[in-house]
């Protein structure tokens, strides 16, 4: 399937199927004054449940599970469908968000409404928690959480220490 575009957009990340605009959401650059939400691109939607057929037996297992997403920058928009999935089946989630500065983190109040717990963290100390995310996952170690499963969704180089440290710490 190709997937066409009415208008020219350099969409960055896919956040969300909304259903009142009968579209995706996809976070996008506009013209270098930040991000926004674009609610009109006709898009495919890839379901969720689809993903459960193949990846999960029941719901209730999978509320078993401690489960902590790991986004970083834009990969934000892409976890938090999955976040948004996982609480309407009653599976409550911690998620990190990490940005550069405060005004880089997005879509913060839609995480709020859907995460178990949601730490934000900034390279620059700005906002929420000062440092990596990977530093986050290590203080909530310390604090005494642990978890089953990790999801990270970001820049290359913060997933690739994010598995590091998964790793070590036999996440």
């Amino acid at each position: 399937d190709s997937i066409r575009v009415q208008y020219e957009i350099e969409p960055y990340a896919w956040s969300d199927w909304n259903e009142k605009y009968n579209g995706s959401e996809l976070i996008t650059d506009k013209e270098g004054h930040g991000y926004g939400v674009n609610r009109n691109q006709p898009l495919r939607a890839i379901h969720f449940n689809d993903v459960k057929k193949c990846c999960l037996n029941t719901y209730e297992e999978l509320k078993k599970k401690k489960i902590l997403f790991v986004a970083g920058g834009l990969g934000t928009a892409p976890v938090y469908p999955q976040v948004k999935w996982l609480h309407e089946k009653g599976v409550d989630v911690d998620v990190i968000v990490g940005a550069k500065t405060k005004d880089m983190v997005i879509m913060e109040e839609e995480m709020k409404a859907v995460a178990g717990n949601l730490y934000i963290t900034t390279d620059d100390g700005s906002y929420g928690r000062s440092g990596m995310v990977t530093k986050v996952i290590e203080d909530l170690y310390a604090e005494g959480k642990k978890y089953d499963v990790c999801v990270a969704i970001g820049p290359m180089i913060m997933m690739k220490f994010v598995c590091l440290l998964t790793k070590k710490l036999e996440l």
